[in-house]
C-alpha cells in the first residue's frame, strides 16, 4: 500500500487521471478554505492511546441545540467525553457539554441529529461500543430518554452509522443503526464476529421497538456494516433501506425494497449497487447523495479503503446505477483511506463537488508492523466537478488547510456562517484535533438555502426532495438524515446556482407538491408542507 503525502498529491493526480481519461491542464493552485478551528473555540483533541482499545472513531453532527443561529456542533468521543459546541456567532463556539449533556454517554462515536418528537428542536441519537442512546432536547438541555429504546444490544458490540426515515409507512420517523462487530478478545475488526443491524420502529409515546426479523431478514444478516440509509433508491416514491458493508471481499452492499408480501428484499444486484465497476464488493466507509451529472436524478457516492476508488453510482432514466469511478477520475485518490464524504457545490458553479475525510486505520508503528507502507494521517480530498459528472482532484495552494495531514473519519458539511458557501468540519480518529474549515473560495455563481418544515410526526420533512430550476439547468437535493459517516449534515438544503431567479418545487414525503416560481437567489427561504 503506497504512502500518500502532501508532496505527492499532484503526482498522484496526474498519473491516475492520465490512466483513465485525458487530463485537463492543471489549474493554478488556489486557496479554498481557512482553518478556523482554534479561533472558533473548537478544542477537541484525541490523544493516542491505542493499546486495549478499538479504533477511536469520532462522529460529528450539525445540530440546532438552542433554537438560535448559527448552527451548533456535537462530537461523539469514545474515550474523552463527548462535546457540544454552541455557536455564539459565526465561527465562535462555546463548549457547553457539561451544562447541556448527560454526564455519561457510554462509549459513543456516531450521532444523529433529528427532531424526532416534532417539537421544533433537534434531538440526538448516539451510537458506539455497547452504546445506543436517545437524548431529547428539552429547552436546550439534552435529557437521556434511552429507556424508550426497547432493544437489547449485543454484548461488547460496536454500532456505527445511523439514519432516520419512515420505514413502515406510518409517516413518523424510524431509526436504522449499522451493526459492526463484537469485540471478543481481539482489537482487529477483521477477526471479530459481525453483529446484525438494528431497525427501530417508532410507536406510541415516542417508544422505539425492534422491527421483526421477518420484515427485512437480509438487513439483519450478520455483516460488518458501517453506513445505513433510509431513502428512495429507485425513484418510485417508496422508501428503501441501504446497508453499506465493510469487508467487500466477503459481502456486497444491500438495497432493500418492500415486495408484494410486505417484506424488504435485496435488489442491490438488480439496481447495480451491490458491487463496484470492477465487480467487487466495496469496503463501504461513507455515503453521500447528489446529482453529479446534472440530469435531474440523484446519484450515490460510496467511499472505500485504500486500493479501491470511491464509487460514483450514477442513476439513469432506465432505473439502473453504474459505477463511473474510472471515467470520473476517482482513481487519483484510491491509495488513501476515505471515510465521510459530502457532495456539495463548494464553488457555487451549479454542480456538486466532493469532499472526503481521510486517514488510515492504525497508528504508523502498527501499520508498519502489519506490513503496510502507509501513514495514519493523510490530506483531505476536494474533488471538483467538471460539469459532466467527472472530477478533478483540487491541488490547492500550499497554505490551504485541506493539505494538512490528519487522521479523520467523521465529516459534516454545513453553512457555518450563513454566507451561502458550504463549510466543513472534520472529526478526529485515533489521534489528533478536530478541524473546522471555512470556505473562502470566490463564488462562481449564486446560492439558495431551503429550510423545510414538514407536518408532524415528520417535522424535519425527511424524504422530501427539492428541485431548483433556472435557465442554466436544474439541481435536485434530498432531505436525508444520516449522510457522510457517523454524523449529520446541515438540515437546510444548500444549492449552488448560475441563475439569479429560479423556480422551486418541493415533493414532500406524502407526494404532495409545493411550487414557487421566480425565487430570488442569494437568500434562505423556508417552505412549509401544505
Amino acid at each position: 500500500m503506497p504512502s500518500c503525502h502532501v508532496g505527492v498529491v499532484a503526482l498522484l493526480f496526474a498519473c491516475a487521471v492520465s490512466a483513465c481519461r485525458e487530463a485537463a491542464p492543471p489549474a493554478a493552485p488556489e486557496l479554498w478554505f481557512e482553518d478556523m478551528t482554534d479561533s472558533a473555540g473548537i478544542t477537541l483533541e484525541v490523544l493516542e492511546d491505542w493499546e486495549g482499545k478499538g479504533a477511536q472513531e469520532v462522529g460529528v453532527c450539525v445540530i440546532d441545540a438552542d433554537k438560535r443561529p448559527p448552527l451548533d456542533l456535537f462530537f461523539g468521543v469514545p474515550y474523552g467525553g463527548s462535546r457540544l459546541y454552541v455557536a455564539r456567532g459565526p465561527f465562535d463556539y462555546a463548549d457547553e457539554s457539561a451544562a447541556r449533556l448527560p454526564p455519561d454517554l457510554g462509549i459513543p462515536s456516531g450521532c444523529l441529529a433529528v427532531d424526532i418528537d416534532s417539537d421544533d428542536d433537534d434531538d440526538l441519537f448516539v451510537t458506539g461500543e455497547g452504546t445506543l442512546r436517545m437524548l431529547l432536547n428539552n429547552g436546550g438541555q439534552f435529557v437521556d430518554a434511552s429507556d424508550r429504546l426497547l432493544v437489547t444490544l449485543e454484548p461488547n458490540a460496536t454500532y456505527e452509522g445511523m439514519a432516520a426515515g419512515d420505514v413502515d409507512g406510518d409517516l413518523d420517523l424510524d431509526i436504522a443503526v449499522a451493526g459492526f462487530v463484537r469485540w471478543e478478545g481481539t482489537s482487529d475488526a477483521g477477526l471479530a464476529p459481525a453483529v446484525p443491524n438494528v431497525l427501530l420502529l417508532q410507536g406510541p409515546d415516542l417508544t422505539f421497538s425492534p422491527a421483526p426479523t421477518s420484515l427485512a431478514p437480509e438487513f439483519f444478516a450478520e455483516e460488518k456494516t458501517y453506513v445505513v440509509a433510509i431513502t428512495d433508491l429507485d425513484n418510485d416514491g417508496s422508501t428503501e433501506l441501504y446497508a453499506g458493508n465493510d469487508y467487500g471481499n466477503l459481502y456486497g452492499d444491500r438495497a432493500l425494497k418492500r415486495n408484494a408480501a410486505g417484506v424488504f428484499e435485496d435488489i442491490a444486484p438488480r439496481l447495480g449497487l451491490a458491487y463496484n465497476s470492477r465487480g467487487f464488493g466495496i469496503d463501504s466507509m461513507g455515503w453521500t447523495t447528489g446529482d453529479v451529472n446534472g440530469d435531474g436524478l440523484l446519484d450515490r457516492v460510496v467511499t472505500s479503503s485504500s486500493g479501491d476508488p470511491t464509487a460514483i453510482f450514477v442513476y439513469d432514466a432506465l432505473g439502473f446505477y453504474e459505477d463511473t469511478a474510472r471515467v470520473a477520475g476517482m482513481r487519483v485518490t484510491e491509495e488513501t483511506m476515505r471515510w465521510g464524504a459530502g457532495l456539495f457545490d463548494f464553488d457555487l458553479d451549479g454542480d456538486v463537488d466532493l469532499f472526503e475525510a481521510t486517514g488510515e486505520l492504525y497508528p504508523d508503528d502498527e501499520l508498519a508492523a502489519r506490513g503496510f507502507d502507509s501513514t495514519l494521517r493523510q490530506p483531505s480530498h476536494l474533488m471538483r466537478n467538471r460539469g459532466d459528472g467527472s472530477f478533478d482532484l483540487v491541488v490547492p495552494d500550499p497554505a490551504d488547510p485541506t493539505l494538512v495531514e490528519r487522521s479523520t473519519r467523521g465529516l459534516a458539511v454545513f453553512d457555518a456562517d450563513d454566507d451561502g458557501r458550504p463549510d466543513v468540519v472534520l472529526a478526529p480518529a485515533v489521534v489528533g484535533k478536530a478541524a473546522l474549515l471555512r470556505n473562502t473560495h470566490p463564488a462562481a455563481g449564486h446560492w439558495l438555502r431551503v429550510a423545510l418544515r414538514g407536518r408532524a410526526p415528520n417535522r424535519p420533512a425527511v424524504g422530501a426532495r427539492v428541485t431548483v430550476s433556472g435557465s442554466s439547468g436544474r439541481v435536485i437535493r434530498e432531505r436525508a438524515i444520516g449522510e457522510g459517516f457517523l454524523g449529520t449534515f446541515d438540515p437546510r438544503l444548500l444549492f449552488g446556482l448560475r441563475d439569479t431567479t429560479v423556480d422551486v418545487v418541493v415533493t414532500w414525503p406524502s407526494r404532495a407538491q409545493t411550487m414557487i416560481d421566480r425565487v430570488a437567489v442569494d437568500q434562505e427561504i423556508t417552505i412549509d408542507e401544505p
